[in-house]
């Protein structure tokens, strides 16, 4: 049986054009979009669930009927995506079983959030940081809502028990 070897078959020029258009490729843009696929298709298998039948499908035992889509901002760390969200007419919207419940933004994008501002960039600032790591902006209302729950644990931070071994 003959072995086909592919790399033997390209000119050098052809195959230092592929190598060079990978780099030049949008990796960030690809996983943007990939992510995108993947949960508008997990939200159309929620709807699927919730209705218990195909599209255009006339069945007895549906549970509920679609009834069309609206789009919903989600902030992943690849960049914004707008994500165009199925409804169904009785059933809750199937991004609260995917993302979560009032959920805009990746959640680790939140922990960054926290350190940017932990690390001494104020409220505004923040903002052009997030811009530079994902291409958009987070309001200082954002961030303020975002830390305002460390509060809490820096309170706790400050009052927790110190070992004797310590001291």
């Amino acid at each position: 049986m003959r072995q086909l070897d592919f790399a033997a078959q390209l000119h050098p020029t052809q195959v230092r054009r592929e190598i060079k258009s990978l780099f030049h490729l949008r990796w960030d843009e690809v996983s943007r979009a990939e992510l995108k696929v993947f949960m508008e298709q997990a939200m159309l298998d929620v709807v699927a669930e919730q209705v218990q039948a195909d599209p255009y499908e006339r069945t007895p035992g549906r549970a509920d009927w679609r009834n069309g889509s609206y789009t919903r901002s989600f902030l992943a760390r690849y960049g914004l995506i707008e994500l165009r969200v199925p409804r169904a007419r009785a059933s809750e919207s199937p991004f609260k079983k995917v993302v979560g419940a009032y959920r805009r933004r990746e959640p680790d994008l939140d922990g960054l959030i926290k350190r940017i501002f932990l690390g001494g960039v104020s409220t505004r600032d923040v903002g052009g940081v997030m811009e530079a790591l994902t291409g958009h902006t987070v309001s200082a209302s954002t961030v303020s809502a975002v830390t305002a729950g460390m509060e809490a644990e820096v309170r706790a931070f400050h009052s927790r028990r110190i070992p004797d071994e310590y001291m």
